[in-house]
């Protein structure tokens, strides 16, 4: 069998709090089970590779996120052909923006996204900075992780990845806190807030990718279970610190 291919999109632009730590988790993960994997860094000045089995966009400053989405627009038939093939695209932060409409630029101009998914990015009057408690669907515990952003997201049609317990998420200021949500799901398209980076503080999330590719997963062997661990450990740290619990 071929590898599992990870693609990595312009890690020398989107690279923020150490997301591409995200392709080795998921590299890792595999290759623990047996699974033969591969990761595929692009630059901003090379096309995407059609073949990709998992792409992955991280965060970024404006100016390299803006330099990103203008080396993307090249290439979105490549990836909307991965993607309707059954590819995985999992996007952080400003990787999250870069799919939408539109996004703020680096003095709140209006810098046009992909058009990927149905959201709309507008600059906040403050940052939203710390870490994120976030409750999905499609996990029993809920996921972790940092933001650091000024961007809003309005999702428009799509499902958010879950519920913020803890944090800004898509939005904050005026936005009640039961009100909040983090990232979206669309189709083959995984997207969140968090970094930290968010596939090694949340291994579950990290399976759901590879699953959503490969279908059922054989089991972890001894010793990687460590994760698990560490996982619930931050959890365990952010509800007692904010929940009293």
């Amino acid at each position: 069998m071929s590898p599992l291919q990870i693609v990595v999109i312009h890690p020398e632009l989107l690279g923020t709090y150490g997301d591409f730590g995200n392709a080795r988790v998921l590299a890792h993960r595999a290759q623990v089970r047996g699974i033969s994997a591969e990761i595929i860094c692009t630059s901003h000045d090379q096309s995407l590779p059609a073949t990709g089995d998992i792409y992955l966009l991280g965060g970024g400053e404006d100016r390299a996120q803006i330099a990103s989405v203008d080396a993307l627009r090249s290439s979105v038939g490549i990836l909307s052909g991965a993607l309707d093939r059954g590819a995985q695209l999992f996007a952080v932060c400003a990787g999250l923006q870069i799919l939408g409409e539109s996004f703020p630029g680096v003095t709140g101009e209006i810098i046009t996204g992909l058009g990927m998914v149905p959201i709309l990015s507008l600059p906040g009057s403050d940052r939203i900075v710390g870490e994120v408690l976030v409750q999905s669907d499609l996990f029993d515990e809920p996921l972790t992780g940092f933001e650091n952003h000024r961007g809003r997201t309005d999702l428009r049609g799509v499902d958010p990845l879950g519920r913020v317990l803890v944090g800004g998420g898509n939005g904050g200021g005026a936005i009640a806190q039961s009100e909040r949500v983090d990232g979206l799901i669309a189709g083959n398209i995984l997207a969140t807030y968090l970094h930290g980076p968010a596939l090694a503080r949340n291994p579950d999330l990290a399976d759901h990718l590879l699953a959503r590719v490969i279908g059922g997963l054989p089991g972890l062997p001894e010793g990687e279970e460590i994760a698990d661990l560490l996982a619930a450990e931050r959890r365990g740290a952010l509800g007692a610190a904010h929940f009293g619990k």
